[in-house]
């Protein structure tokens, strides 16, 4: 199978790659769309696919900008999940959604009026400078 025309990808696969290609595909739960046009899937599943290429590159960084937006909860949360059981891999997220993060993170940081704190998730709700900036509306989260 040819990889490359599928998924427009700029290099071919030789059959160490394919074979890591597909334990990612297993991982990731993309293995039955493969065959599909990329044009065709779902939001989620081309976040999938766009993860399994980063993970193909063995990069022990990942630093990822919203990357479950516009896909739905369920997928979200196994998205997020499968992202949090990466070994020998540190994940960086920028995120807008809180619960997310606090249930996904073993680090925040939060970023507020130019200044950055490091905490844990456990501490969030009750940082005075998240306090400032939530004001009443913590009492949503």
């Amino acid at each position: 199978t040819n990889y490359q025309s599928r998924w427009d990808w700029d290099h071919q696969l030789d059959e160490d790659k394919r074979h890591e290609f597909n334990e990612i595909s297993e991982f990731l739960e993309i293995s039955n769309f493969l065959d599909s046009k990329i044009e065709i899937l779902s939001d989620g599943q081309k976040q999938r696919v766009m993860l399994a290429k980063v993970l193909g590159q063995k990069s022990r960084i990942l630093l990822l900008d919203e990357p479950v937006s516009f896909i739905d909860l369920p997928h979200k949360y196994d998205f997020l999940k499968k992202l949090s059981s990466l070994k020998n891999q540190c994940v960086i997220c920028s995120s807008h959604d809180i619960k997310l993060s606090l249930n996904f993170s073993d680090y925040i940081l939060f970023i507020y009026n130019k200044q950055i704190v490091k905490m844990l998730p456990s501490e969030f709700y009750e940082n005075p400078l998240v306090k400032k900036w939530l004001g009443h509306s913590i009492d949503f989260l």
